[in-house]
């Protein structure tokens, strides 16, 4: 299965599953734009979770790397593969992530990701608007990485994650309903490209 088949079929799994609440983003960028997130989810609980989508074929040189980084930001994270591949994406998976198995059109947790509680406030702040991070700090000239590192060691770390949070929402929350609106009785592959597609003025 292609990859971008598995994205169809996780995201309409998470959309049906028992927290309807969930807004979704695609092919999110985080830590100054340098990582990008296959599939991510955001709870009303503020709870941020990653998915990684591994299908049949991938490389897995660079899948620790990967789950470091989500576990820096994102409260839990997950890697979704085939049945085909799963013993060998078990084998390179850091202990702290999840494991979903695809099988046809239905989901199978494999393991449950374990809650990340050492979050990088740096790395959170990171998706913080710019100007916002200026305000607070009465900073005009620093740069975004400055204003990061000054906002991460001014503020305590579980005030920073709610604020990253919210300026998480905010960067996912009008795509997604972008995305919901558009939807007709299936996702196809034109819904997916909405739900990529992230504003210019929210990439700040």
């Amino acid at each position: 299965m292609k990859e971008i088949e598995i994205k169809l079929k996780l995201i309409k799994w998470l959309m049906e599953g028992s927290n309807s609440s969930l807004i979704l983003g695609s092919e999110f960028r985080f830590d100054f734009g340098a990582r990008r997130a296959d599939v991510i989810s955001l709870s009303d609980k503020l709870e941020a979770c990653a998915y990684e989508i591994k299908s049949i074929g991938d490389s897995l040189r660079s899948l620790n790397q990967q789950c470091k980084g989500y576990k820096l930001y994102f409260d839990k994270c997950f890697v979704v593969c085939e049945k085909q591949n799963i013993n060998i994406v078990r084998k390179n998976l850091p202990s702290h992530v999840g494991l979903l198995l695809i099988d046809g059109d239905s989901f199978k947790q494999i393991r449950k990701a374990r809650e990340n509680k050492t979050l990088s406030g740096e790395m959170l702040c990171s998706t913080i608007d710019t100007n916002f991070l200026r305000r607070e700090l009465g900073e005009r000239k620093a740069s975004k990485v400055e204003l990061c590192n000054m906002y991460s060691k001014k503020i305590s770390q579980e005030r920073v994650r709610l604020v990253s949070r919210g300026f998480l929402k905010s960067k996912i929350e009008y795509q997604f309903k972008l995305f919901l609106s558009e939807l007709g009785q299936e996702i196809n592959y034109d819904d997916l490209a909405t739900l990529d597609r992230m504003p210019a003025s929210q990439l700040v």
